[in-house]
């Protein structure tokens, strides 16, 4: 469904968040009282998704009791009352759910007429954002995400990093390290760059790391319990990493190496992939990745060196790609396993199934 709608990947950390949510709590409250998880779960699901691709919604409904039916033998008409209550109860967590998403504050943004305004008292000073080449988009990727709701999060701004300042020593180590990295650039490390690139169109980076989380728990055969939970853990993790790095892009409005490469050096920088058209401090895939790491680390500890390594791997591929500073990556792997630790931290989940 990414692919299909072309989500963005800001928009899709949020729904992924949303539908595991609703699938983890109807689960939970399905067992509890007895029901069929399975219906449960999927009828809440599919009321998320009814609701973030309104265009497919009734599609979503029916696809629902299409899975009632094959379950329980029996044609929709015909299915028993207790089947009947567990996809009801499935049915309210996820109305629920997407109550709550219609008062997240994602509704900001667009008035029907014209962007409303945002950047209130924003940096314009030297090493400020500015659209990049060659598209030059604008204005940038949702700025009024620092506002929205986190999950867990005290505040968006909870683990918020200082980036170097504009022209410091290390801030020009890093920018000749992009450029240096540019102009020797292997075969393969641009194989890397184009690999974790998961750009609008794509299944997005919260959508890649759930594709690596679905090959790990296919892996060490996890119960549908513990699935049901690490999926709801990885994706407010995601989520809320989402929030604190919009957070630090649009607290501190920092440019892109190849608009300050020129200025700073006297040498223009060619990025090997595209620039995307939001700040650039911390780098999202880095938050991403680490966040996601460590999420699954924790639930599959026997795989959490080579998860550590995936994500410093998505981590340095931005760098590769010549839009992120080392600093924009280091930093947002860190903030991304602080985010993923207050999750993991959060009575929220109960004792482990």
């Amino acid at each position: 469904m990414f692919v299909k709608h072309k989500m963005m990947p800001t928009r899709g950390a949020r729904g992924l968040a949303l539908m595991h949510v609703a699938m983890h709590d109807a689960q939970a409250l399905a067992l509890a009282r007895g029901q069929d998880s399975r219906l449960a779960l999927s009828m809440a699901a599919a009321q998320v998704l009814g609701y973030l691709f309104a265009a497919e919604e009734r599609a979503f409904d029916r696809l629902g009791f299409a899975i009632a039916a094959k379950l329980s033998g029996q044609a929709l008409g015909e299915l028993n009352d207790a089947d009947r209550q567990a996809m009801l109860l499935g049915y309210q967590v996820g109305r629920t759910v997407v109550q709550y998403a219609e008062q997240d504050g994602a509704q900001r943004g667009w008035n029907g007429l014209r962007l409303q305004y945002y950047g209130e008292q924003r940096y314009y000073g030297p090493g400020a954002w500015e659209p990049t080449p060659p598209y030059f988009y604008y204005p940038p990727d949702e700025p009024f995400a620092p506002g929205w709701t986190p999950w867990m999060l005290s505040s968006n701004a909870e683990f918020r990093p200082v980036p170097p300042a504009y022209g410091s020593p290390r801030y020009l180590q890093d920018l000749k390290e992009v450029q240096e990295v540019a102009r020797s650039l292997s075969p393969a490390q641009l194989e890397i760059a184009k690999f974790w690139v998961d750009g609008h169109g794509s299944v997005t980076p919260p959508g890649h790391w759930n594709q690596i989380a679905l090959e790990e728990v296919k892996r060490v055969g996890l119960g549908a319990a513990a699935t049901a939970r690490l999926f709801a853990q990885l994706n407010v993790a995601l989520a809320d990493t989402f929030l604190a790095v919009w957070d630090c892009k649009y607290h501190y409005w920092t440019a892109r190496p190849v608009t300050v490469a020129a200025p700073l050096t006297g040498q223009p920088l060619k990025p090997a992939l595209l620039t995307p058209p939001f700040p650039s401090y911390v780098s999202g895939h880095a938050a991403f990745s680490g966040a996601a790491a460590r999420i699954l680390g924790r639930t599959i500890p026997a795989r959490a060196a080579a998860l550590d390594a995936m994500a410093e791997e998505a981590a340095l591929s931005r760098l590769l790609a010549g839009i992120h500073f080392r600093h924009d990556n280091e930093d947002g792997l860190k903030l991304g396993r602080q985010v993923a630790d207050k999750v993991l931290a959060s009575p929220a989940w109960g004792a482990s199934p």
